[in-house]
């Protein structure tokens, strides 16, 4: 009758272990009821034998009066031993595995006191612990051991956790040996002369601008020199390209200009700059093309003229100034024209043309801006390119640079353009008019102011302003 109980529970544990496959949660309680009805036969001994036997006696009865009726009664009251469902799991395959579990446990129950007094083990002997649980490992194979294992692991790790920390000691100890490397780049002492460097640096820097801004002006010097600027205007190309070395310094210096420099500078003195600036620039480009090569279409124009040098002398070609790169259209039109709205600018800037403003054998300063400029004037109108007055025809001959590029607007938008007189002119010449008036003589000026005459101007003469 037992080996009928016993096969009907097996096929019961195989019916739990389909179940455990299709219905998951549900048949794990499957699982564990047929689990702990054989849990019951051998854990049950070793802690009340007395009882154990009544149970075997009752077990067999009920399988072998009621064999469907077994499984019910040992499910629901014992919720307790899911827990050591890995103890019974191998047993319950064959009866000499149900057995060997029953044997077991007696076996272990003299060494089951041992193991159940490890706590004084606990209490400091973590190096002696793990050497006598290997030997109980091989002695007993029920899976009871493994949880005192668990606990060596645990004691194991704070092992491994002290060295560890003994290691983040050690790191932590150069992390403050690190933190003086960064202060130094940051804040700390060593900081301070790397924080000073960068002061020394700007002064360093600073103070070369200044020494470029003097370096820039003595050059102004040399270049707008009676060594090659002639009374008359007209330079000397030969001579200014076997010294060209001014000139290169030159333009290395006005390239390494400060532009907190030139902020820093007066009106004047940022009028006079850019007025240097822009005629050493024009000498420069003659100079590196100079002599200049004539190009067969180019027709119209004399064969050595600024017109001949490939692409517009305007607008096709650069200079560095301030670490930019400008056109001479940019230099003339944004940092003169447009600030200065001062028409006389006009006479001072050099087109390295016959026709043009001519150079003065100096260069320009802020002392003697409106000198310069007002000398300038008188100069250009005086000559047959600047302004011409026919009484005989009653014409007035005017050069071609007041209509020039943008000249016409700058006029426009001057001051000249606004003073009530010569009104029943066109607006431009009311301003042309009113701006050659201060530097004509009663005579001419009456003519103006009188006669009935008409407009006409000059052709611009392109010819090379050179000279020896």
């Amino acid at each position: 009758m037992r080996l009928i109980g016993r096969t009907k529970i097996q096929t019961a544990f195989f019916c739990a272990f389909l179940c455990l496959i299709w219905l998951g949660l549900a048949g794990s309680e499957c699982r564990s009821e047929g689990e702990t009805a054989t849990a019951d036969t051998s854990k049950t001994t070793p802690s009340v034998p007395k009882t154990e036997d009544s149970k075997d006696n009752s077990q067999p009865k009920t399988l072998t009066e009621n064999p469907k009726k077994t499984t019910a009664p040992e499910i629901k009251p014992v919720a307790k031993p899911s827990e050591k469902q890995k103890d019974t799991a191998v047993p319950t395959t064959t009866e000499k595995a149900a057995k060997a579990a029953a044997n077991t446990p007696k076996t272990v129950e003299n060494p089951a006191d041992p193991n159940e007094i490890k706590p004084p083990e606990k209490s400091d002997t973590k190096n002696i612990s793990p050497a006598p649980e290997k030997p109980e490992e091989e002695k007993t194979p029920p899976t009871p051991q493994p949880k005192p294992a668990e606990k060596p692991k645990d004691t194991t790790k704070p092992k491994t956790d002290t060295p560890k920390t003994k290691t983040e000691d050690k790191p932590a100890k150069t992390p403050p040996t690190e933190t003086p490397a960064s202060d130094p780049n940051s804040v700390s002492s060593p900081a301070d002369p790397n924080a000073i460097k960068p002061s020394d640096d700007k002064e360093d820097v600073f103070s070369p601008k200044l020494s470029t801004l003097i370096k820039i002006n003595e050059a102004f010097e040399t270049i707008f020199s009676s060594e090659f600027v002639s009374e008359k205007g007209l330079v000397d190309y030969a001579k200014l390209r076997r010294k060209r070395s001014t000139l290169l310094n030159l333009a290395k210096d006005l390239d390494n200009v400060n532009p907190m420099i030139l902020m820093s500078l007066s009106p004047k003195e940022k009028t006079a700059f850019w007025i240097n600036t822009h005629n050493a620039c024009i000498l420069k480009l003659i100079v590196d093309y100079y002599p200049i090569q004539h190009k067969p279409y180019m027709i119209f124009y004399p064969n050595n003229s600024i017109m001949q040098i490939t692409g517009d002398w305007r607008t096709k070609h650069f200079f560095d100034v301030q670490g930019f790169q400008y056109k001479l259209e940019e230099i003339e039109q944004e940092f003169l024209m447009d600030r200065t709205k001062d028409p006389r600018i006009l006479f001072a800037l050099s087109y390295a043309s016959i026709g043009g403003a001519n150079l003065r054998n100096e260069p320009y300063t802020a002392e003697k801006m409106d000198e310069q400029l007002d000398d300038q004037v008188r100069k250009y109108l005086k000559s047959e390119q600047g302004m011409k007055i026919d009484r005989d025809k009653n014409t007035l001959y005017l050069s071609n640079l007041f209509t020039m590029y943008k000249h016409k607007e700058m006029f426009l938008a001057s001051e000249y353009a606004k003073i009530l007189r010569f009104r029943d002119h066109k607006p431009e010449v009311q301003a042309w008019l009113n701006f050659i008036r201060d530097y004509l003589s009663e005579e001419d000026i009456r003519f103006l102011e009188e006669g009935d005459y008409k407009i006409k101007f000059i052709k611009y003469d392109w010819e090379l302003d050179e000279g020896k």
